[in-house]
């Protein structure tokens, strides 16, 4: 049986501690806006230079999932299948604000509603999204959270970066002390399971990318229609 070990080695972008600084680097950045300790703006602004920064990784992607893009896409259809309609569609979109209503959860219902407000009225935030928002997403918890602890297990790599998933998404609600935001944010963490399973079974970034591009797109098709 293969150890979490030789699967790392597998993987088709190369990971060294020099690259692991650009995302990391914006994780932590990203944290320090939520406590205000730097401008809100800021991560934004550097998630536009972290994939030209992280271009060799992505290079290296995009080189080699050529010979195998048959099961890079079945893998990344599976995901999106399961991703978008038992996490997106059903939790988030039924049960989360079901939940909101039952419970007079305002905050819940009223975040899904900001969200939706957002990407129906800004044509911007809905292209970051869709498209810079997976890229940067996959390189920062994908690539390098996930690759960094598989070394040590394959279920903690898992595990931690789904959980750092989730919170980068409800984090700063938490912060502000509404943790109703676990609620949704429980269904981040099932999004982030379902694209690390599809970068350890294909061993390439490109499967879990295109499968969280094409689940954002379809996510705000569905909103705007």
């Amino acid at each position: 049986m293969e150890t979490s070990g030789e699967q790392a080695k597998r993987f088709d972008e190369e990971l060294s501690p020099v690259r692991l600084v650009p995302p990391l680097g914006w994780l932590g950045i990203s944290v320090l806006s939520w406590t205000g300790v730097i401008d809100e703006s800021l991560p934004f602004l550097l998630s536009l230079v972290l994939p030209p920064l992280m271009w060799q990784p992505l290079w290296e992607m995009v080189r080699r999932v050529a010979g195998r893009w048959r099961r890079t896409l079945l893998v990344a259809g599976v995901t999106l299948v399961v991703n978008f309609l038992i996490v997106g569609q059903v939790y988030q979109s039924v049960v989360v604000p079901l939940i909101g209503r039952v419970w007079s959860l305002e905050s819940v219902s009223s975040a899904q509603n900001q969200l939706s407000s957002q990407v129906s009225e800004s044509p911007v935030f809905a292209v970051a999204v869709c498209l810079l928002g997976p890229i940067v997403e996959e390189l920062v918890f994908r690539y390098a959270v996930l690759r960094s602890l598989l070394n040590i297990s394959g279920l903690l790599g898992q595990v931690v970066s789904a959980a750092l998933f989730a919170l980068f998404h409800v984090g700063p609600e938490l912060l502000a002390g509404d943790y109703c935001q676990l609620i949704p944010g429980a269904g981040y963490f099932a999004s982030g399971l379902c694209y690390g399973l599809c970068y350890t079974k294909t061993c390439n970034l490109g499967a879990p990318l295109l499968a969280h591009i094409l689940n954002n797109t379809l996510s705000v098709v569905w909103i705007v229609s």
